[in-house]
């Protein structure tokens, strides 16, 4: 487990990286792996539970662009990809979910055999 001062210390590098306008791709990987096993489906669960409502925002939003004839095609690519990211937030805490296991399915008091 990463302490709180481990993690300090990497978002540091990564405003630093920013600075010094670095790519930190890897960096980046490795704070949202320090987060998640941090946070576990909690956080990938209020991820998904925003991006829902950022979703029926810009369905409202599309609508109304239709209503005054405005064309809305970057509209419609931007909620494309915001729906493809909630279906990867969505396998991923449905893995996180099964990496972290629970009851035994169909055994009284989780596991006894008696």
């Amino acid at each position: 487990m990463t302490t709180d001062r481990e993690i300090e210390t990497l978002f540091r590098r990564l405003r630093l990286y920013d600075q010094l306008d670095r790519r930190a791709e890897g960096l980046v990987r490795t704070i949202q792996r320090v987060l998640r096993e941090r946070y576990g489906t909690r956080h990938v669960r209020s991820e998904i539970e925003h991006m829902r409502a950022h979703v029926g925002r810009q369905r409202k939003e599309i609508l109304l662009l239709q209503r005054a004839g405005i064309s809305t095609a970057s509209a419609e690519l931007l909620l494309t990809r915001m729906l493809a990211k909630i279906e990867g937030l969505c396998a991923e805490r449905d893995r996180l979910k099964k990496e972290q296991g629970g009851p035994t399915k169909g055994r009284v008091l989780g596991g006894r055999s008696w």
